[in-house]
């Protein structure tokens, strides 16, 4: 597809384009260098559309600009036109979107980590009157130093104003809170709302009522949001303590009022969640040890630490060069699956091992060797019996 401008194009010159990194329905997005330090910056190119859009995006270009910096929210540096074209500059995020290969049921502690982190960029916007509305996967950045940042203001509202057109609700439809159905403003608990859809997904692989598949079943996402509650995280897998699954279908409830009323109330409630029983130790969200007297959370010793943040790394530099469907990832994640076993951590590595299965028969087929050893190694586990050192 014809870009809005060719590689090498210079903005207002000063922002000379690289590559484009993707592209919605209504902007591009580019890597860009400043030619003024030679710092790397990204470019959100506005589509010349229509007036509705045009004004969007001046709308987007106006909220970011206003919210002073915070670390969990993408940081705005620049704007201007480029002929009839709006740009936005922004700074340069090294890493990888959420939904890209990290929705793979991660251990519990990187779940909070994300989801505080979220909250703390949503807690920023929503002290400024400001409201996302569409918090999803894809509009949250991994960084190399794996912490959570929020992207892509484009319908986000004040509480002044809103520029949703009527009888068109903007949004991603797995993620959308039932007022957005109604076409409904909404606000901060509505956000929360979202954060909840993709809570629900990092626990399970899927969002509450499944994931969009276009025009085939807007409707029954409609129906559902409003009408049906969603099955608990817990009632389908092991190791997702209660308070966590309670937390959860708090945020998805139908009423904004029965919500949590403030990202602040949600940051403090995982802080309570994740923490082990007394004496235990867990991974806090800086790879510290932490103790706790809450019973019902997966724990690690402490000289195993190390190693769960080397195995770790191995598998986000195993993706990072080879892919989700990489023999070499997959081998990465069967090492991270028994080190988190090895940890004491047993209900989070069967977890690991059930979503590893199904991807080693997808990739190499359910009577390959691999395959049948990765099931006989989670068995073992199951059944309490530690498998040989690899």
């Amino acid at each position: 597809m014809t870009s809005l401008r060719p590689a090498g194009t210079t903005l207002a010159g000063t922002y000379q384009l690289d590559h484009k990194v993707g592209e919605g329905g209504q902007a591009e997005l580019w890597a860009a260098r400043d030619l003024r330090g030679g710092d790397r910056v990204a470019v959100k190119l506005f589509k010349e559309i229509s007036p509705r859009a045009a004004r969007l995006a001046a709308r987007e270009i106006s909220i970011l600009g206003d919210l002073p910096p915070n670390p969990y929210v993408v940081a705005v540096r620049d704007h201007g036109t480029e002929g009839v074209l709006l740009f936005l500059v922004m700074e340069w995020i090294e890493g990888r979107p959420l939904s890209s290969g990290s929705l793979h049921r991660p251990r519990l502690q990187r779940v909070q980590q994300w989801c505080e982190q979220i909250c703390l960029g949503l807690a920023h916007c929503h002290r400024r009157g400001v409201f996302h509305r569409d918090v999803k996967p894809a509009n949250v950045m991994i960084t190399e130093a794996d912490d959570a940042k929020l992207v892509d203001f484009g319908i986000a509202r004040t509480l002044q104003s809103s520029l949703t057109a009527p009888g068109v609700p903007a949004g991603s439809p797995a993620y959308m809170a039932p007022e957005r159905w109604l076409e409904r403003g909404g606000d901060h608990r509505t956000d929360l709302y979202s954060l909840g859809c993709l809570m629900y997904e990092l626990l399970t692989g899927e969002p509450p009522f499944g994931p969009w598949m276009g025009n085939a079943n807007t409707d029954q996402l409609h129906n559902d949001h409003l009408y049906r509650p969603p099955v608990p995280p817990a009632a389908g897998f092991s190791g997702i303590p209660e308070a966590v699954d309670r937390l959860v279908m708090d945020l998805l409830a139908k009423d904004p009022r029965d919500r949590p009323q403030s990202a602040d109330e949600v940051i403090a409630r995982l802080g309570e969640i994740v923490r082990s029983a007394a004496g235990a130790t867990i991974i806090d969200a800086e790879g510290r040890a932490a103790t706790s007297p809450v019973p019902d959370v997966p724990h690690v010793e402490p000289g195993s630490l190390g190693e769960l943040r080397n195995a770790d790394a191995a598998v986000r530099e195993a993706l990072r060069r080879h892919g989700e469907n990489h023999i070499l990832t997959l081998e990465a994640r069967a090492d991270l699956a028994e080190r988190i076993a090895r940890s004491g951590d047993l209900d989070g590595a069967l977890r690991a091992y059930d979503e590893l299965i199904v991807d080693y028969q997808r990739v190499c087929g359910t009577y390959d060797p691999h395959t049948q050893q990765l099931i006989e190694t989670r068995m073992m586990w199951m059944l309490r019996k530690v498998p040989p050192p690899k």
